[in-house]
């Protein structure tokens, strides 16, 4: 699942006008957990799954509360005081550049990390 995030970084691919990519690796790591795994859910797949999606709804509602949107450039913008279009050359040099650049978006995928793995525990915990 880690390489399959990888390209989600920078909005998708660099785009920034996508969702954060931190925000699209919590979805990913929710859904491998609480999406229906038949590719035919039964009824009762499908209702576990809408009762369970509240998980999801959570994650997305703390992202907006702490980061104040998913879009990537919003996330660069409230973290950094400054978007990067990182799909032109001379503006990914300067995101590279900036101060603080990695340590800012680190703060942001490991804090998405952590509220996942803490969402996770959790549900396991009602499951015993």
């Amino acid at each position: 699942m880690v390489r399959s995030a990888v390209t989600l970084a920078g909005g998708g691919d660099r785009a920034t006008i996508g969702s954060c990519g931190s925000f699209s690796a919590g979805l990913m790591a929710l859904s491998a957990r609480f999406s229906p795994s038949a590719e035919e859910p039964t009824e009762k797949e499908i209702e576990t799954f809408n009762k369970d999606r509240r998980y999801v709804d959570e994650f997305r509602d703390w992202f907006f509360s702490e980061f104040g949107s998913v879009v990537c450039a919003d996330v660069q913008e409230r973290q950094l005081g400054r978007s990067f279009n990182l799909m032109d050359e001379k503006e990914l040099l300067a995101f590279r550049d900036f101060p603080q650049v990695h340590e800012k978006c680190a703060q942001v995928y490991t804090k998405a990390a952590i509220r996942v793995a803490e969402i996770l525990a959790r549900e396991e915990n009602t499951q015993e």
